[in-house]
């Protein structure tokens, strides 16, 4: 059957320290990945690899 997904991806910059999960009850963790990484791991789904690829493109458009 037809499969529900919510893909969110956001550019924005991030803060400085290190990252860290705010709320442990509703995330289970937290990895920083560079892009290619990001797309090129197996967990990414499609439609979230299309989405990253666009804000990449993106990003590099606007000197990120």
């Amino acid at each position: 059957g037809e499969e529900i997904v919510l893909d969110v991806v956001m550019l924005a910059r991030s803060p400085s320290g290190d990252p860290y999960v705010a709320a442990p009850d509703e995330v289970a963790g937290i990895e920083w990945l560079p892009f290619e990484a990001l797309r090129d791991d197996p967990r990414t789904q499609p439609w979230t690899r299309d989405s990253l690829v666009l804000i990449e493109r993106k990003r590099q458009e606007i000197g990120w």
